[in-house]
């Protein structure tokens, strides 16, 4: 008879651990959607303040600076010296 309580007794537990990590999963994959729609929405208005601060600029400076102030702009590509007969 004893034996036969416990049996039902950890049934009953492992049912209710089940039912609380499920609910915990779930509370935490909401809570991880909630967290990525915020920092999409973010992300949107960041670009939305890139895209017109460049704009910005642009129109007030003229195309040209942007250029020049390029890192890319300012590195000269490498030259290879090449010794006679290779």
């Amino acid at each position: 008879m004893c034996h036969l309580f416990f049996v039902i007794y950890f049934q009953e537990l492992e049912e209710i651990l089940t039912d609380v990590t499920a609910a915990v999963s779930d509370a935490i994959c909401q809570e991880g959607e909630i967290i990525s729609e915020k920092c999409n929405n973010q992300l949107r208005r960041y670009e939305s303040l890139c895209a017109q601060a460049r704009a910005m600029l642009l129109d007030r400076m003229g195309g040209g600076w942007l250029g020049r102030a390029s890192p890319l702009a300012e590195s000269k590509p490498r030259e290879r010296h090449l010794r006679e007969g290779e």
